[in-house]
């Protein structure tokens, strides 16, 4: 399986993309339909404050859904070229 972690506090754009991955997008998931979507867990995990004791719960709550082999993505925004 494969998850996303995300910040709470994150910008809506990279929430879209996080729940996009997790197939949580009805939209996107119709697009991508021949997908098989349960190689994907269907859960973005968050946390609400950049605290030690919340990220690593985040983060240890997503690799047990992930599971062995699995891979645990932490989305924590785009960057951007700047002229």
């Amino acid at each position: 399986m494969k998850t996303v972690v995300a910040h709470g506090a994150s910008k809506a754009i990279e929430k879209d993309w996080a729940n996009q991955f997790a197939g949580l997008d009805t939209f996107v998931k119709n697009q991508f339909s021949a997908y098989d979507w349960s190689l994907r867990h269907p859960k973005v995990f968050t946390y609400a404050t950049a605290t030690w004791t919340d990220i690593i719960k985040a983060v240890s709550d997503a690799a047990a859904a992930a599971g062995s082999g699995g891979v645990v993505i932490i989305a924590t925004g785009h960057g951007a070229a700047v002229p």
